[in-house]
This record gives structure tokens, sequence and C-alpha cells, in this order.
């Protein structure tokens, strides 16, 4: 594990803008390396005079002494001191590659492969759990929404459990009146996928690349503290689901949150797709001439109403880290490169 500080397990000290020097680190001589424990086994075959290729593995990984920041308790100086925690966590799985020349001729050929991953993840063994999570906007300063708890996967969602609007109240209903909290959905992508296709007819070249996850659940932050019904009174937009929403909010209703903001971040992109043409020797100067347009970030199929799916903006408490919350972060851009390639 390498995202924590060089000197993790010593006294460190530094400048603070006024120069004076002040103690960030606290020693900790017991400090160990994290240990991970794994093991894997498959099969890998082919079939058709080796047109079709496929490996499928099984893995089993956990990891113990996780490396954790702990901060003292006030009113002590907020001093970081970086321990071993109790506990460990489990990742299991499927992955499954498969290569296949579909099409072999002399003006045309398709060669087709796939990878696909599924994968569970689950937190045991801890003394108590870890808040992480932390949301942004008016009335949510040191809310959080995740948690790291045993019997759960990591970054677990963990907030009130939305049940719509009351027809009555025009108010938000939530399970056991808001008092109880639940573990309300997994930032931790169950299913992975990757699709890469190449088509070729005699010097005409068209590959792509597609990739994907599955299973992921993504908290909304930008809808929960920017485009809520409250915005109205304050003549700002808001988000167009509140608007069509067939029961109308009352303007007052509190944006709490919840488990409403919590939304399916399954999604396929088309991540890179080149159309080339090896045009080869033109004239007595260029040699191996290759043209090509190539496109990235062209599409993304999914269901969720932010900008991308593909997000993770950071939220941590404390120096650890959320999962799978989205605040007001700009899409990727998507990219149209034309190219020219050659030798003299």
């Amino acid at each position: 594990n390498q995202e924590f500080p060089a000197g993790a397990a010593t006294a460190l000290y530094g400048f603070s803008n006024n120069g004076s020097l002040s103690q960030i680190n606290n020693p900790n001589p017991d400090l160990k390396w994290q240990a991970d424990q794994q093991f894997n086994f498959g099969v890998d075959f082919s079939i058709l005079k080796n047109r079709i290729s496929v490996t499928v593995d099984y893995f089993n990984k956990i990891t113990t002494d996780l490396l954790f920041p702990n901060y003292q308790i006030q009113p002590a100086p907020n001093v970081i001191r970086w321990v071993n925690l109790d506990g460990k966590i489990q990742n299991r799985g499927l992955e499954a590659t498969i290569n296949a020349s579909i099409i072999d001729g002399g003006n045309f050929s398709w060669n087709f492969g796939l990878n696909a991953t599924f994968v569970k993840n689950n937190v045991s063994g801890l003394v108590s759990p870890i808040l992480t999570g932390s949301l942004h906007g008016p009335g949510m300063s040191g809310v959080t929404v995740q948690q790291i708890q045993n019997g759960a996967p990591l970054n677990v969602f963990h907030t009130r459990k939305y049940l719509g609007i009351d027809p009555s109240t025009f108010f938000s209903k939530y399970e056991d009146e808001g008092n109880t909290f639940y573990n309300v959905g997994n930032p931790n992508p169950t299913s992975l996928l990757g699709i890469n296709s190449t088509l070729r007819y005699k010097k005409l070249y068209l590959t792509t690349y597609m990739y994907g996850a599955f299973g992921q659940s993504i908290y909304n932050n930008t809808l929960n503290s920017t485009l809520n019904v409250g915005n109205i009174d304050i003549g700002k937009n808001i988000a167009q689901s509140i608007y069509q929403n067939p029961v109308k909010e009352d303007l007052a209703n509190p944006v709490e949150p919840s488990s409403r903001f919590i939304e399916k971040g399954d999604y396929l992109k088309m991540g890179n797709a080149t159309l080339s043409y090896n045009a080869g020797s033109l004239g007595k100067a260029f040699k191996n001439t290759r043209f090509s347009i190539t496109g990235q970030n062209l599409f993304t199929i999914t269901k969720y109403t932010g900008f991308d799916p593909e997000i993770n903006i950071d939220k941590s408490v404390n120096t650890v880290p959320s999962l799978g919350i989205d605040y007001q972060a700009y899409p990727r851009a998507r990219t149209i490169l034309i190219g020219i390639n050659f030798t003299l």
C-alpha cells in the first residue's frame, strides 16, 4: 500500500504558514506493513485450432494489518498517528478472458476479445465502524454517508432510507421517521467488463475498445446540494427529475441526506475507436503511410442522471478515502484526433 506518507512510523515536523514549527505526525515504532494473503487458480484452453482461447481464474485476496490514520481526540493537538487496524478486507471473485479470431480471410478479418471480472468485497473484524464520505452543501457540514463496517462492502453507503414524497404533506418520508440509518448502497462495482474488436477490410481497419462497470451505487451530492427544490426560492435551477416528479414536494421540504440521492452507477463506455487506412508507399519519399482518425470517450450508456458515472470525488474524512460520491464534477471531454504516420 503506497497510499500513506513516507516516515509514517516516525515523529515528523513541518512549518506552518506563519513560519512556526509544529509536529505533524506522532511516532509509532510498532507500525507494520499491510499484509496480503492471496491465492488463485484457473484454467486456460483453446479450441478450433487456437482460433478461440479462454482463460478463467478464481481469486481470493485477504488484506490484514490495514494502515489507518488515527487522530487524537480533542482538545489534544490535531496530530496524525498511523496505526494498524484490527480486521480484514476480503476480495474474491472470478475473472474470465475470451479472445477469438471470428473471421480470418484474405480481404476481411475480425478479431474479438472480452474480459469480465466478478468480484465480492467484504469487511470483517473491525472493533468499531469508521466514518467517511463527507457531504457538501447547506446544512450538511460534517455529515457523512459512508462507513467501513463489519459484514458489509468497503465504504458502504449508510444513511436514511428514503420512501418518497408524502402526498398528504408534500414532505419526504423515511423508514423509521429517519431516526435509523441503513446500509443502502454499495459503491464498489461487482462486475467489470472490457470489450475490444478489430475489423479489417483489405487496408482499412476499425479498432474499438469499450469498458464498463456494473453493480455499484453513486451518491449524487450535486443533486442533493445544488439542484434540490429549495433552489426555486433563490431563483436557481433545479433538477429535471424533481420538476417532473408527479408528487410535487413542498418548497420548505428539508433536503436531508438519504438514499433518495443514491443512484445506480452502471455504465458502458466507448473508450476508444480508431478508423485507419494503411496506404503503404506514396511516391518515392513516403513509406509505410497510415492515415487515421481516433475518437476517445465517444458515448456512454447509463441511467445515471449526473454528468458522468465514472466518478469519484475526494470526500474523505481524516484522510480516510471515500468512494462513489459525485459532487459538481466536470464531465470527461470527448476527443477527436486525426493523424498521419509515415517513414522517409
